[in-house]
């Protein structure tokens, strides 16, 4: 039990920000109700009452991960078990059929490179009329932008500085999640044994080449795979330490583990709730009030109101249908059900671009000028999606 809880807090409350030895003490602090009070309080001093998410449609570019730790579902993608890529006119379908839905962002996620392990992969890219597939990717993410208007966001996987900076002239955000900088997850007989992309050390190498590159990012921890409380701190303060010098880490991302038939059944018990709740706020405790603090919104009723008491500010991509591969579209209830939270306790519901509002101020830092002409159309002067834009969804 953490005794100068209360001092801790206040301080942030005050609009100071948490030196390491401070933030580490929250790991011995328990009182949740006390942490969540605080960390809304802290949240409304920077967003008022406002609470943002992301109607998005979502493009599994590839069925092909060349990582393997436990909590991976990318890999078991099964695509007819023969094509590792979708094709364009796929593509552009899953695009189309998300603008009709509403969506303002299509996203596109990979987490490999298939040519570099699969002799298939290359002949497939091929076929397709490409060398790689970044080359493949950065092309199907312009053909969406200009053929739906959709703003493109890739969650790419480990990329190299020249890599980063190809992508961000097609795209408005990048992101990939940091999961933990705890060292012995990778080691033999731990969680990500035998994902050498997943080392910490890989990924904040990229996500500090990002920063180095101006590309608005996210990153973020996932819990519940093995790690301490502590090493849950310890893994923010990495990423904080990157967002006070770069400025670029435009969200984070707290995502709790779920076995499949967890999230199948939407179910989520009390012991990972509570943890998914200590973690909202204590990020929220230490990134301070500007932060976007982001939680999955595809979680239990009961669960979202408590989240957005915890200090979350954005529900992340919500799916307003879940687009399939061949047409089977199937409306999802969660948009009503944030919807619904979110009015409850007082708040106002925003659309957001995949690019916040505080870098679409700093546009000509952040963004390629190809998409100066649509973000200013879409948005209002606070930097959210204009109300008459949204009619689709919205209806």
């Amino acid at each position: 039990m953490l005794k100068n809880l209360h001092k801790i807090t206040n301080k942030v409350i005050r609009g100071n920000q948490l030196n390491t030895e401070e933030a580490l003490l929250l790991a011995d602090a328990d009182d949740i109700e006390l942490l969540t009070e605080a960390a809304a309080i802290i949240r409304d001093q920077g967003h008022g009452n406002i609470i943002t998410y992301a109607p998005k449609v979502i493009i599994p570019f590839t069925s092909f991960c060349d990582d393997q730790w436990d909590y991976c579902t990318i890999s078991n993608i099964d695509r007819n078990k023969t094509r590792i890529y979708l094709t364009k006119q796929e593509i552009l379908a899953i695009a189309k059929r998300g603008l009709d839905v509403g969506c303002v962002e299509v996203l596109f996620f990979l987490a490999a490179k298939p040519e570099q392990y699969s002799e298939a992969a290359k002949q497939e890219l091929q076929a397709l009329g490409y060398d790689s597939t970044l080359d493949y990717l950065a092309a199907m993410a312009k053909m969406c932008f200009e053929q739906t208007s959709l703003l493109p966001k890739l969650h790419s996987g480990v990329l190299t500085r020249d890599e980063l900076s190809k992508l961000r002239k097609v795209s408005l955000a990048q992101g990939l999640m940091l999961d933990s900088r705890t060292e012995y997850l990778c080691e033999d007989g731990a969680s990500s044994y035998g994902a050498t992309n997943q080392h910490p050390y890989v990924r904040l190498g990229v996500t500090a080449a990002a920063g180095a590159m101006n590309v608005p990012f996210t990153s973020g921890i996932i819990i519940g795979i093995g790690e301490s409380r502590r090493e849950r701190i310890d893994t923010l303060l990495g990423l904080r330490d990157l967002a006070n010098t770069c400025g670029h880490l435009q969200e984070i991302v707290i995502q709790n583990y779920r076995h499949p038939a967890e999230i199948r059944g939407n179910r989520l018990s009390k012991s990972m709730l509570k943890e998914l709740l200590w973690t909202i706020a204590v990020s929220r405790i230490l990134f301070g009030a500007e932060a976007n603090i982001q939680a999955p919104a595809d979680l239990p009723n009961p669960a979202l109101a408590q989240m957005l008491e915890a200090g979350i500010n954005d529900w992340g991509s919500v799916i307003p249908v879940n687009i399939g591969l061949v047409g089977s579209d199937v409306p999802w209830p969660q948009l009503e059900r944030i919807k619904a939270t979110t009015k409850a306790h007082g708040k106002q519901l925003r659309i957001r671009l995949p690019l916040y509002p505080a870098y679409i101020k700093e546009s000509s830092k952040w963004l390629d000028s190809c998409f100066f002409n649509a973000v200013e159309a879409l948005t209002d002067e606070q930097g959210l999606v204009r109300s008459e834009a949204t009619l689709a969804i919205n209806k």
